[in-house]
């Protein structure tokens, strides 16, 4: 089981979380939300995009997005902005990712939280019990998409 999540083998020639135009972005973002078949559709999501400006724009994208089985995603992402051309384009840098089931325990936690941002941290859970199964440290090109992120909490409901 431990094995199937581990993302330590991933090798991708290509950065997913590269630039990106933002209207891009945005499309893929709603449109993976409106048709990921674990995301429950009946509790809206709180999910909001802001922009913060300490002197160099940014973009936060932070809230909960409900998924079946009373599992939660809490999400945290800021992306830098830039001008690409006559197209703005966002670039996420500061990543995380924490599952649960409500009122239960930890699902996953993905995060590049600490002094060095470039080592993305992958951590699954045991959901009938807490216990941690997982730990590893990856690269960028390796670390998972939100698609990703939703399908490996749906692998893990099925220890429930």
């Amino acid at each position: 089981m431990v094995s199937g999540l581990s993302r330590a083998a991933i090798t991708r020639e290509t950065d997913p979380h590269d630039w990106n135009s933002i209207d891009h972005y945005m499309t893929i973002h709603e449109k993976r939300l409106a048709e990921h078949p674990f995301v429950d559709q009946d509790i809206p999501n709180t999910l909001l995009f802001e922009e913060i400006d300490g002197g160099v724009p940014f973009l936060l994208l932070r809230g909960e997005l409900y998924c079946h089985s009373r599992i939660v995603l809490e999400v945290e992402k800021v992306f830098e902005l830039r001008r690409g051309g006559n197209r703005p384009q966002m670039r996420g840098v500061i990543y995380k990712y924490v599952g649960y089931a409500r009122g239960g325990n930890l699902l996953l936690k993905y995060h590049n939280l600490h002094e060095d941002p470039d080592i993305y941290i992958h951590r699954a859970y045991d959901p009938r019990i807490g216990r941690q199964l997982l730990y590893e440290e990856l690269s960028r090109e390796q670390f998972p998409t939100f698609t990703e992120v939703l399908d490996e909490m749906e692998q893990l409901v099925q220890l429930l």
